[in-house]
Protein backbone atom coordinates (compact mmCIF):
# COMPACT_ATOMS: atom_id res chain seq x y z
CA UNK A 1 0.00 0.00 0.00
CA UNK A 2 1.28 3.46 -0.80
CA UNK A 3 -0.06 6.94 -0.40
CA UNK A 4 1.36 9.78 -2.40
CA UNK A 5 0.72 13.49 -2.71
CA UNK A 6 2.24 15.39 -5.58
CA UNK A 7 2.05 19.18 -5.67
CA UNK A 8 3.52 21.80 -7.92
CA UNK A 9 3.14 25.56 -8.08
CA UNK A 10 4.60 27.91 -10.64
CA UNK A 11 4.17 31.63 -10.17
CA UNK A 12 5.44 34.43 -12.31
CA UNK A 13 5.42 35.03 -15.99
CA UNK A 14 8.45 35.19 -18.23
CA UNK A 15 9.08 38.45 -20.05
CA UNK A 16 10.61 39.12 -23.43
CA UNK A 17 11.08 41.91 -25.96
CA UNK A 18 8.36 41.85 -28.62
CA UNK A 19 9.27 43.28 -32.01
CA UNK A 20 6.92 43.55 -34.93
CA UNK A 21 7.96 44.67 -38.38
CA UNK A 22 5.23 46.16 -40.55
CA UNK A 23 5.32 47.08 -44.20
CA UNK A 24 3.10 50.14 -44.14
CA UNK A 25 2.47 50.55 -47.82
CA UNK A 26 5.18 51.70 -50.18
CA UNK A 27 7.86 49.33 -51.41
CA UNK A 28 11.15 49.60 -49.55
CA UNK A 29 12.03 50.33 -45.95
CA UNK A 30 11.32 54.09 -45.87
CA UNK A 31 7.81 53.86 -44.38
CA UNK A 32 8.13 50.51 -42.56
CA UNK A 33 7.47 50.53 -38.81
CA UNK A 34 9.15 48.61 -36.04
CA UNK A 35 7.07 48.18 -32.92
CA UNK A 36 9.00 47.20 -29.80
CA UNK A 37 7.53 46.32 -26.40
CA UNK A 38 10.08 45.73 -23.65
CA UNK A 39 9.17 43.35 -20.81
CA UNK A 40 6.21 42.03 -22.77
CA UNK A 41 4.36 39.07 -21.31
CA UNK A 42 4.51 35.89 -23.34
CA UNK A 43 1.00 35.47 -24.79
CA UNK A 44 -1.17 32.64 -23.48
CA UNK A 45 1.30 31.90 -20.65
CA UNK A 46 -0.50 31.71 -17.28
CA UNK A 47 0.79 33.83 -14.43
CA UNK A 48 0.17 30.95 -11.99
CA UNK A 49 0.04 27.20 -12.56
CA UNK A 50 -0.70 24.83 -9.67
CA UNK A 51 -1.62 21.19 -9.27
CA UNK A 52 -2.30 18.75 -6.46
CA UNK A 53 -2.56 15.00 -7.07
CA UNK A 54 -3.23 12.75 -4.09
CA UNK A 55 -3.01 9.06 -4.96
CA UNK A 56 -3.43 5.72 -3.22
CA UNK A 57 -2.39 2.26 -4.39
CA UNK A 58 -2.21 -1.33 -3.26
CA UNK A 59 -0.97 -4.43 -5.03
CA UNK A 60 -4.35 -4.81 -6.79
CA UNK A 61 -5.59 -1.26 -7.41
CA UNK A 62 -4.65 2.40 -7.64
CA UNK A 63 -6.58 5.63 -7.65
CA UNK A 64 -5.81 9.32 -7.91
CA UNK A 65 -7.57 12.64 -8.09
CA UNK A 66 -5.75 15.46 -9.82
CA UNK A 67 -6.67 19.13 -9.44
CA UNK A 68 -5.08 21.66 -11.77
CA UNK A 69 -5.34 25.46 -11.63
CA UNK A 70 -4.40 27.55 -14.67
CA UNK A 71 -4.21 31.23 -13.78
CA UNK A 72 -4.98 34.32 -15.81
CA UNK A 73 -2.86 34.74 -18.92
CA UNK A 74 -2.24 37.67 -21.26
CA UNK A 75 -4.02 37.30 -24.58
CA UNK A 76 -1.15 38.88 -26.50
CA UNK A 77 1.95 41.06 -26.08
CA UNK A 78 -0.06 44.26 -26.42
CA UNK A 79 -2.13 43.41 -23.33
CA UNK A 80 -5.46 43.57 -25.17
CA UNK A 81 -7.01 41.63 -22.27
CA UNK A 82 -6.28 38.75 -19.90
CA UNK A 83 -7.86 35.36 -20.39
CA UNK A 84 -9.70 34.06 -17.31
CA UNK A 85 -8.27 31.48 -14.94
CA UNK A 86 -9.83 28.01 -14.70
CA UNK A 87 -9.67 24.76 -12.72
CA UNK A 88 -9.80 21.16 -13.88
CA UNK A 89 -10.32 17.96 -11.90
CA UNK A 90 -9.33 14.53 -13.26
CA UNK A 91 -9.95 11.08 -11.72
CA UNK A 92 -8.19 7.74 -12.30
CA UNK A 93 -8.97 4.26 -11.00
CA UNK A 94 -6.89 1.24 -11.97
CA UNK A 95 -7.24 -2.45 -11.16
CA UNK A 96 -4.85 -5.34 -11.83
CA UNK A 97 -7.02 -8.24 -13.02
CA UNK A 98 -4.03 -10.60 -13.15
CA UNK A 99 -0.26 -10.28 -13.01
CA UNK A 100 -0.24 -9.29 -16.70
CA UNK A 101 -3.64 -7.69 -17.30
CA UNK A 102 -4.36 -4.19 -16.03
CA UNK A 103 -7.42 -1.95 -16.44
CA UNK A 104 -7.71 1.78 -15.96
CA UNK A 105 -10.77 3.99 -15.88
CA UNK A 106 -10.20 7.73 -16.28
CA UNK A 107 -12.50 10.71 -16.18
CA UNK A 108 -10.88 13.86 -17.48
CA UNK A 109 -12.50 17.16 -16.51
CA UNK A 110 -14.84 15.56 -13.96
CA UNK A 111 -16.75 18.80 -13.29
CA UNK A 112 -16.95 19.65 -17.01
CA UNK A 113 -15.42 23.10 -16.46
CA UNK A 114 -14.74 25.40 -19.36
CA UNK A 115 -11.35 27.02 -19.72
CA UNK A 116 -10.18 29.19 -22.60
CA UNK A 117 -6.73 28.23 -23.86
CA UNK A 118 -6.60 30.39 -26.98
CA UNK A 119 -8.60 32.98 -28.91
CA UNK A 120 -9.22 34.49 -32.33
CA UNK A 121 -10.00 38.20 -32.80
CA UNK A 122 -13.21 39.34 -34.50
CA UNK A 123 -13.29 40.28 -38.14
CA UNK A 124 -12.85 37.02 -39.99
CA UNK A 125 -9.96 36.31 -42.31
CA UNK A 126 -7.24 37.66 -42.28
CA UNK A 127 -7.75 39.44 -38.91
CA UNK A 128 -8.45 36.16 -37.13
CA UNK A 129 -5.04 34.81 -38.14
CA UNK A 130 -3.11 37.55 -36.31
CA UNK A 131 -4.30 37.87 -32.69
CA UNK A 132 -0.89 39.25 -31.75
CA UNK A 133 -1.69 42.54 -33.51
CA UNK A 134 -5.02 43.09 -31.73
CA UNK A 135 -5.02 46.04 -29.29
CA UNK A 136 -7.26 47.33 -26.46
CA UNK A 137 -8.57 50.19 -28.60
CA UNK A 138 -9.97 47.68 -31.12
CA UNK A 139 -11.63 45.73 -28.32
CA UNK A 140 -13.14 48.89 -26.79
CA UNK A 141 -14.36 50.19 -30.17
CA UNK A 142 -16.50 47.11 -30.77
CA UNK A 143 -17.54 45.54 -27.44
CA UNK A 144 -20.26 43.37 -29.07
CA UNK A 145 -17.95 41.73 -31.61
CA UNK A 146 -18.03 37.96 -32.01
CA UNK A 147 -14.79 36.27 -30.89
CA UNK A 148 -13.43 32.82 -31.50
CA UNK A 149 -12.13 30.69 -28.65
CA UNK A 150 -10.15 27.48 -28.24
CA UNK A 151 -11.36 25.78 -25.07
CA UNK A 152 -10.43 22.90 -22.80
CA UNK A 153 -11.85 19.52 -23.70
CA UNK A 154 -15.23 18.66 -22.17
CA UNK A 155 -15.64 15.79 -19.71
CA UNK A 156 -14.34 12.56 -21.21
CA UNK A 157 -14.37 8.92 -20.06
CA UNK A 158 -11.67 6.39 -20.91
CA UNK A 159 -11.38 2.69 -20.24
CA UNK A 160 -7.99 1.13 -20.94
CA UNK A 161 -7.07 -2.55 -20.80
CA UNK A 162 -3.40 -3.37 -21.12
CA UNK A 163 -1.38 -6.56 -21.24
CA UNK A 164 2.22 -6.85 -20.03
CA UNK A 165 4.17 -9.39 -22.12
CA UNK A 166 7.05 -9.67 -19.63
Amino acid sequence: MSKFLQTSIYEGIPKYVYKSFGDVGNPGKADDKIIEIKDASIPLTPKVLASITPSYSTERFNTSLSWRYVGRSPANSFGAFDMAAYNQLDFTFGYNLTKNINTNFNINNVLNTLGVTGWYPPGGFPASTTPENFIKAQRDANPNAVWGARTTQPRAFYLTISYNFN
